[in-house]
């Protein structure tokens, strides 16, 4: 089974300095039948970062956090090399231009969705092509 959209990404940013919950729903995630996915890092706007996650809008920054998440995903070896996934963000709110995208691609980012529930300056800048 191929999960098209688990936020994986953001549970690992989000449990960082708890690697043995993370192992553990890892374990129990790819145990069943899941052979590999879209693995997500998602962005809401800075109110719902706050409220609902505890992220302060200075701390959110797409490029670090992508660069924090893989490195500790590489270094604890969270992913099973079984599995096949690609990198998603979603909502690209707070890249600062249209040139970041090249930086998440470096960082092995295929797959986006402009926004997550809200508007931001890339759809209005699509709008107006």
């Amino acid at each position: 089974m191929f999960d098209l959209h688990y936020d994986l990404l953001t549970y690992i940013y989000m449990n960082k300095d708890n690697l043995k919950e993370v192992k553990k729903h890892l374990k129990k995630i790819f145990k069943d039948n899941i052979t590999g996915g879209i693995f997500n890092l998602f962005y809401m706007s800075s109110k719902e970062m706050q409220e609902e996650l505890g992220i302060e809008k200075d701390k959110i920054n797409i490029i670090e956090n992508l660069k924090e998440v893989n490195k500790v995903i590489y270094e604890n070896s969270l992913i099973p090399k079984n599995i096949k996934y690609i990198y998603g963000i979603e909502g690209l709110d707070y890249l600062d231009n249209i040139e970041d995208l090249d930086k998440i691609y470096e960082l092995g980012v295929r797959s986006t969705n402009i926004v997550w529930n809200n508007d931001n300056k890339f759809r209005r800048w699509i709008k107006r092509q």
